[in-house]
């Protein structure tokens, strides 16, 4: 006779067998109802990725999915399968925790593949840069440029948090033997001297004094409208400075600067200065140029400088439209100061550019191999590069008519190229900007139709290739970060949130094949 407490026990695990037996069975059954109602596989994977690459918090999975079934309610109010198709949308599983881990597999994946291109790319570049996010935590960039196959790659490796300092030479000692070349800009810019600073100040001080009260606006912007100015506020390319000294005159403060003709002219030369500068800027942002492209910028900006100077002796001002409208509008005034300034900055150039310059032969070859001589002095910074072989391949390929038409041929295409994105400039198509095949591709793949007698030259050319020349990459980095990482993302309420976007780039967080990953994956089934 089996006791009664021993026979409440099988009871108990009979139970229990059965419970978790339905649970095994339910598992199973809607496994095999996803499996044939469609590949629930690729629509979560497509909806991760789509949350993420638009930098959403991955609680709006379930959001887009509510705005799925609404739209689904009246787009297919006459299709006969509307049922099915709305039961479909209801059964895929896009809630947080489904993303956030679809999320994490899909940057393994991409982290792996990025580490296996980069391990067999004969070299790359790395572009580091460092900003605060809205947590007041100091971020650290990583990104990579290499070439894989035919194609050249610009990817986020990672964005680390860092603690105590952030200067380079406390974190890479021995690593950066150089500052970034694609910096020496800015520090050129900044370099204008104690006279021209003194001016910039004074002028931040009087915009932030009406911007940045909420009162101060208003009644400006009443004051403009009251005067008929065209312009709605204080923009960032406003006409309004007599406006401004009748609006700090009703306020009473007083900047005896504002009706000193010396200090006027500085003020626009340093409006129309910043304009030459920012047309720099841009030139310095084109995606899929390569670093002769920005030595080439960069050598033609010096150029417009000693034109500049000449401008300003002269008195002609046909390149300072707003210096040479206050001119004529005021009694006589002394340049030569201004020219003076425009020499310092040419100077400044100079200085941090000459280096630079010293590569151009270099720099040259990816296009020019059939012309361009490179020495030894340049060879010297690329490692594993043979002195003798370079010679003896160089020799062959200026002997060869068809690898010397072949960069004729390059060269052809990259005029072609030019004027193409110059009718687009003109014409202010900026989206059609990056539909025709970028600069560097072209000239990579032109390298890899060569034979393998050749292989030192296209070690060179890859060498060359690989380093960064543009700055868009450093400036998006900061930019898709402080979108992702809002104070509703560093919010408590999205625990799931803070770990993956610590973790993830837009870059590295969207796989480039979603159907490849999808193969590869099982299905990933939450009890959530």
């Amino acid at each position: 006779k089996i006791p009664s407490t021993k026979r409440s026990n099988i009871k108990r695990r009979k139970k229990a067998c059965q419970e978790l037996l339905c649970r095994v069975q339910a598992s199973q059954q809607q496994h095999r109802v996803w499996t044939r109602q469609g590949d629930w596989n690729s629509a979560i994977s497509a909806g991760s990725v789509a949350t993420v690459r638009n930098g959403k918090p991955l609680t709006d999975g379930e959001y887009a999915k509510t705005f799925m079934l609404d739209v689904t309610y009246e787009l297919f109010d006459d299709f006969s399968d509307k049922d099915k198709i709305i039961k479909q949308i209801k059964d895929m599983p896009l809630l947080e925790k489904t993303v956030h881990n679809r999320t994490i597999m899909m940057a393994i994946q991409v982290e792996e593949t990025q580490v296996k291109d980069i391990n067999a790319a004969p070299f790359f570049s790395l572009a580091l840069d460092e900003s605060t996010d809205v947590s007041q935590v100091s971020q650290f960039s990583v990104i990579a440029r290499y070439v894989a196959g035919d194609t050249l790659r610009e990817q986020s490796l990672a964005v680390l948090p860092m603690k105590g300092t952030t200067r380079g030479e406390d974190l890479f000692k021995g690593f950066v033997a150089f500052h970034c070349i694609l910096h020496h800009e800015a520090l050129c810019a900044q370099m204008c001297g104690e006279q021209l600073g003194e001016v910039m100040s004074l002028v931040i001080q009087v915009v932030n004094f009406i911007v940045a009260q909420a009162l101060n606006d208003r009644q400006f912007k009443t004051l403009l409208d009251e005067v008929g100015n065209s312009y709605p506020g204080l923009l960032l390319h406003s006409n309004c400075m007599s406006e401004i000294q009748t609006f700090l005159e009703m306020k009473n403060i007083e900047h005896p600067e504002l009706a000193n003709t010396e200090w006027l002219l500085k003020v626009f030369y340093l409006v129309d200065m910043s304009e030459h500068l920012n047309q720099l800027n841009v030139t310095m942002q084109d995606v899929g140029n390569t670093v002769l492209s920005l030595q080439q910028a960069v050598s033609a900006f010096e150029n417009k400088l000693e034109l500049f100077i000449v401008d300003i002796k002269t008195g002609r001002l046909l390149h300072f439209e707003k210096l040479r409208e206050f001119k004529d509008s005021c009694a006589a005034s002394d340049l030569q100061q201004l020219a003076g300034f425009t020499f310092d900055l040419l100077q400044s150039f100079k200085a941090h550019f000459g280096e630079f310059h010293e590569h151009t032969r270099l720099f040259k070859f990816i296009t020019h191999s059939h012309k361009c001589t490179v020495d030894k002095a340049n060879l010297s910074y690329l490692p594993g590069v043979s002195i003798r072989d370079f010679e003896v391949e160089v020799a062959d390929l200026m002997a060869s008519d068809m690898w010397v038409n072949k960069f004729k041929t390059l060269n052809e295409d990259l005029e072609r190229l030019a004027r193409q994105q110059a009718e687009l400039v003109s014409e202010h198509k900026w989206t059609e900007m990056n539909k025709p095949q970028h600069a560097d591709q072209l000239t990579v793949k032109t390298w890899n139709a060569l034979p393998v007698t050749y292989r030192t030259l296209l070690r060179v050319s890859i060498a060359v290739l690989t380093m960064f020349g543009s700055t868009y990459a450093c400036e998006q980095s900061f930019s898709h970060l402080k979108k992702i990482k809002t104070m509703v993302t560093r919010h408590p309420r999205f625990p799931g949130t803070v770990p993956v976007l610590d973790d993830l780039s837009p870059a590295k967080a969207v796989p480039g094949n979603v159907p490849d990953f999808v193969q590869a994956l099982q299905i990933y089934i939450t009890d959530c």
